[in-house]
């Protein structure tokens, strides 16, 4: 069996159904499928290219509050732009805030990219629980394999869809060692 068919087969076992329902259809139909076409027909009539996601780095610093950033997310479904992907500094300390903001976007698909650490200290499971619409991305790099397996089953046990992600940058462009990063956290 492919390694694929065995982690999508988790998947589907793991995570609850109107999860997996919810986001595949923000991701797949209203990002890709509608939202790809809301965006050609913006460019036609503006003049100028959109998009597809929104990358957005949230700090304790950055002018970018919830409220801005639900009206960044409501002037992006405007255009058709219904993906985002969310990188929370380690410290970021309004993740109730956060959430709120995206409990507005129902009809989108949002990426959360944080350390095991993050997960498990900012409480995200209980914060994030009832957003269907929300994948977390733990960062592999930066957690101890222990770490990444605690918040997986808090992640799990909320429901909620996770994944691992291995951040490109130069230092860390060996697919080797990612490959023997990932292999080395055991855990269902």
């Amino acid at each position: 069996t492919s390694q694929y068919y065995q982690i999508m087969t988790r998947v589907v076992r793991k995570t609850d159904r109107n999860t997996l329902l919810t986001f595949g259809m923000n991701f797949g139909y209203n990002g890709l499928t509608y939202g790809a076409e809301k965006i050609r027909e913006f460019e036609a009539k503006e003049g100028f290219n959109v998009p597809w996601l929104f990358m957005i780095a949230l700090s304790n610093d950055a002018p970018l509050d919830a409220q801005a950033l639900d009206r960044l997310i409501f002037q992006g479904t405007e255009m058709g732009i219904c993906t985002y992907v969310l990188m929370p500094d380690p410290d970021y300390e309004k993740l109730d805030r956060l959430a709120e903001a995206l409990a507005k976007h129902p009809d989108c698909a949002f990426l959360l990219m944080a350390s095991a650490e993050a997960v498990m200290e900012g409480n995200l499971p209980e914060i994030l629980h009832d957003l269907k619409h929300v994948l977390v991305g733990l960062d592999i790099v930066h957690g101890a394999p222990g770490q990444i397996a605690d918040a997986t089953a808090e992640l799990r046990k909320a429901g909620m869809l996770c994944a691992a992600f291995y951040p490109a940058s130069e230092e860390h462009l060996n697919m080797e060692n990612a490959a023997q990063l990932a292999a080395s956290f055991e855990y269902e």
